[in-house]
C-alpha cells in the first residue's frame, strides 16, 4: 500500500555522511532527503535524554519510492547502539531504541548493502519519542 508523504520540517543537505558532519534533528520532526548517489549515507544528531523510547521509522518504498533502507543509532563513539533493516513491514526501516543517558546520538540513513541510490531514492524520516 502507499502512503500519503509528510511535511517535511527539515531538508537533508550534502555533506551529512559522517557523525562529524551530521545534520541536527529536533525530535518529532520529519526530515526529507534522497540517497545519492549510490552507497551515499545521510546522518542527523540529536540530544537524548535517560529513559526516553525514541522511535525512528523511514517513509520511502511505502510512497512508491525504489529505496530500500536501513536505519543505524550511534553513540557519539562510533559504536553502533541500534539497528533496523525491514522493521516496518517492508522495505522501509523502522527503528525503537530506549536511552539509558543523555547526550548526543546519531541516526544514519543508508540503502540496504550501501548498493543503490540515486535521485529517485528519496525517503522521509519520521522521529518520535515517549516519555515512561
Amino acid at each position: 500500500f502507499v502512503l500519503e508523504p509528510l511535511e517535511c520540517d527539515l531538508e537533508e543537505s550534502e555533506s551529512n555522511d559522517t557523525v562529524a558532519t551530521s545534520e541536527a534533528l529536533v525530535v518529532g520532526d520529519t526530515a526529507c532527503g534522497i540517497l545519492d548517489p549510490a552507497a551515499d549515507v545521510d546522518t542527523y544528531s540529536f540530544v537524548a535524554a535517560p529513559g526516553v523510547t525514541y522511535v525512528f521509522e523511514i517513509l520511502a518504498a511505502r510512497l512508491g519510492a525504489p529505496t530500500d533502507t536501513t536505519l543505524t543509532l550511534l553513540a557519539p563513539s562510533g559504536d553502533q547502539l541500534a539497528f533496523d533493516d525491514d522493521g516496518s513491514g517492508s522495505f522501509d526501516s523502522l527503528l525503537s531504541w530506549t536511552s539509558g543517558g543523555t547526550g548526543n546520538v546519531y541516526i544514519q540513513v543508508a540503502s540496504f548493502n550501501n548498493n543503490s541510490g540515486g535521485p529517485d531514492h528519496s525517503y522521509q524520516l519520521q522521529s518520535s519519542f515517549s516519555v515512561p
